[in-house]
This record gives structure tokens, sequence and C-alpha cells, in this order.
């Protein structure tokens, strides 16, 4: 079933009569939202409607969901999805050759959370400047044969985050 394209024009403006009906699984952002819901008849994940998506959306907005084999064979059956569109630079969180095989176009966005990236990647390094200096001090103030200790010792040290029992040596190692 193809999405209604049908016009008309109001003062100069040219409104569809018959959007087409959109889902999003995820919450966006004030921008998204305002932007969704001048293009399309916007669904949203706390919308009462949010659950009927396999039957009855015309395409989707994905953030983080998963969209899997199971989902899109549902959907298939009523014909009706022709788009998936996902925030970010992957397309993981979706399964394409399924989508592909009911001729559902699968787009991404990538670059959008670039910002978001960078300030993250930032953050991190700020946070982790002060664990930097000390140890880069103990490294030159240490003698040769006391540099694997440490290294060891902060390799089984243990961490709340795993990502940071395994980013802190690294970073260590590239400050000295």
């Amino acid at each position: 079933m193809p999405i209604n394209t049908t016009h008309q024009v109001t003062n100069g403006s040219i409104e569809s009569l018959n959007r087409p009906k959109v889902y999003s699984l995820n919450q966006l952002r004030s921008k998204a939202l305002k932007l969704a819901r001048a293009s399309f008849d916007l669904v949203l994940p706390s919308d009462d409607a949010a659950e009927a998506w396999r039957q009855d959306a015309d395409g989707l907005l994905v953030v983080g969901a998963q969209v899997t084999e199971r989902d899109l064979e549902q959907v298939s059956q009523t014909g009706r999805l022709r788009f998936i569109s996902k925030q970010g630079a992957g397309v993981d969180k979706i399964h394409i050759p399924t989508a592909k095989k009911h001729g559902i176009a699968v787009m991404n966005t990538p670059g959008v959370n670039a910002q978001a990236v960078a300030e993250l990647a930032f953050g991190m390094m700020i946070t982790y400047l002060p664990v930097l200096r000390f140890r880069q001090r103990l490294i030159v103030d240490l003698p040769v044969k006391h540099h694997r200790l440490i290294e060891e010792y902060e390799m089984e040290r243990p961490s709340t985050n795993r990502r940071d029992g395994l980013v802190r040596p690294c970073l260590a190692r590239l400050s000295v």
C-alpha cells in the first residue's frame, strides 16, 4: 500500500491531506520532535497507539531500539511499512536482510551526534587528566624495575565501570 501523497494548496503553501503515519520507537529531542510533527503524523512511544506500529506504520524513526527479523516479518503481512530511519551512524539495530527482502528502505543519519561524541571524549579526557598526571609522576620518579608493578596494579585494580578499567591503563600509557 503506497503512502498517500494527495496535496492541497492553502494560502500559497502545500499541505498533505493524508500524511504518512510514522512511529518513533524512542523519545525524540525537541528539535527533532518539532520537525517530525511538521512532516508527518507522528506516534511517540508514550502514546496509547505506540504498540500498533507493526500493523499501522508507514515509517519508523529509531534511535536505539531494536527492529528484529520477527518485527519485520510481522510488518510484511500488512505491507504498509516503507522506510526505517535510524538516527546515528550505524544500522546494526535493524535486521537489514529482512528489511531488504520486504522492500523496506533503511536510512541513517551519520554525524548527527558527532558533537555529543566529541563532548563525551573531551569530558573523559578531563576526568582522567589527574590520574594520568599522577601516574606520569610515578613513572618518572621511580626506577625502571617498578614500572611493570604499576602497570600490573592498574590492570588488576577493581573498577566500578568495565570501560574505566580498560581505558584508564591505555590512556596512562599514551600519556608517557
